[in-house]
């Protein structure tokens, strides 16, 4: 009943009014296409497309009679517009309405026209795509060169590359990533290096990767120098990242185990703790070839810092160490030796001939930790008298804590915690 008011409607006003509109039938057709009158609706879209040919308006013409499904009027129309828009030069609009009428000759022909003409303007850019439609690959991939080079010798290597990378050139596009690098490294900021260091890894290039990684890690290392400069003059505004980036770069990319100890080393001084899976690495190759400091660093990481933390191993460590007379190191492997965590029998005995070597050797909290065995008795008969000799001595060597307990022992105090410290980190 709705419809057929609907169509009755409709018919009234195309009979009452004598200028019904191509808006009026786009209406009409709306309403219909919504209620899924899709027939009808292709009805309203031929007649939309009449009026608009009367109109001369080619354009919504071919639309609509495409719509309506009538091929052959587009073609037709298509065909009529593509002349004209030929005759005015225009080509690009011209090779459209020729591949809409079917006319794939014409079309290539306006392709091919408007290509030598962005060509003669060096407007390469646009000239690629409508080579690509000819299927002209050689003429695609001289565009694209041609553009690599233009964004070469202006120093805009990203742009560059991405032409380069069109032309599957491998050296140019080592090369592209390498060039670009270079502001990056001369801003000589922990943010600027680390992305030009992103940019290295992308080079296949070993010799050129290896170049880039180098001014990398070098830069890095001046960053690094300029906080441990800072540091040796008591600021304490530098966190160490770029020591600890320079210590992994030479680890893992450049195996400079020298230089990786070195970085790693200052990084670690200065409390930081990125890259300490590569500091472990090359801590574990310098103590295999009997380097006493870097067994007892590996020692003191793997009994202090967390995710490393291996009693076992910082014993094998400080052992190594200790008997490379790494007097720090036989202190704080008496130390463990004193811990249930540490060794599952406790070795009172052992500790105090490590604490007696390194005591020897000049270590003053071993002397201290001596003191406080002879004042609890562990493996020694309890003697207080020996317990402050050996206090007073580590007082006397510089470790204040020793005064305290040898002034308690004086005053007849007995000392709650005095021994079982590991000695600071050297």
């Amino acid at each position: 009943m709705k419809k057929a008011l609907f169509y009755t409607l409709v018919g009234v006003l195309l009979c009452s009014c004598g200028t019904t509109t191509a808006d009026d039938y786009t209406n009409w057709h709306n309403k219909l296409y919504e209620q899924g009158q899709y027939e009808k609706t292709k009805e309203y879209y031929k007649e939309v497309a009449v009026m608009h040919e009367k109109n001369n308006n080619l354009s919504n013409a071919i639309y609509y009679y495409d719509l309506a499904g009538n091929t052959a009027k587009t073609i037709e129309l298509s065909s009529q517009y593509a002349v004209y828009f030929e005759n005015k030069q225009d080509y690009k609009n011209a090779a459209k309405y020729y591949q809409k009428a079917q006319n794939t000759a014409k079309a290539n022909e306006m392709y091919l026209m408007l290509v030598q003409d962005y060509e003669s303007k060096q407007d390469y850019e646009k000239a690629i795509p409508y080579y690509e439609k000819l299927g002209n690959t050689a003429k695609v991939n001289e565009m694209h060169l041609k553009l690599a080079q233009s964004y070469e010798r202006t120093q805009e290597y990203q742009k560059a590359l991405t032409h380069y990378q069109k032309l599957g050139n491998i050296t140019k596009i080592n090369e592209m990533y390498l060039l670009m690098t270079q502001k990056s490294f001369a801003n000589s900021d922990i943010d600027s290096v680390n992305n030009a260091i992103d940019i290295c890894k992308n080079i296949t290039s070993d010799k050129m990767y290896k170049q880039c990684i180098s001014k990398g890690a070098l830069k890095q290392a001046e960053i690094c120098s300029g906080e441990v400069t800072k540091r040796a003059k008591n600021y304490r505004n530098g966190d160490g990242v770029s020591c600890s980036n320079a210590g992994a770069l030479y680890n893992y990319h450049l195996k400079d185990i020298s230089n990786s100890l070195l970085y790693h080393h200052f990084a670690y001084n200065m409390d930081d703790r990125h890259n300490l899976d590569s500091f472990v690495q090359v801590l574990e190759k310098s103590c295999a070839k009997g380097r006493k400091n870097d067994c007892f660093r590996l020692g003191w990481i793997r009994s202090n810092d967390d995710g490393y933390i291996n009693y076992s191993k910082a014993i094998q460590s400080y052992t190594k160490a200790c008997n490379l007379n790494h007097y720090t190191a036989c202190n704080n492997l008496g130390v463990l030796y004193q811990k249930s965590y540490a060794v599952k029998l406790l070795d009172n005995k052992k500790s105090l001939s490590l604490y007696i070597k390194a005591c020897k050797g000049g270590e003053m909290i071993a002397c201290s930790n001596i003191g406080g065995m002879y004042e609890k008795g562990k493996a020694v008969k309890r003697n207080y008298n020996t317990a402050k000799s050996y206090y007073k001595k580590a007082c006397v060597g510089g470790y204040e804590k020793a005064c305290g307990f040898y002034n308690n022992l004086e005053a007849n105090t007995i000392n709650v915690d005095n021994n079982d410290g590991f000695q600071i980190l050297r």
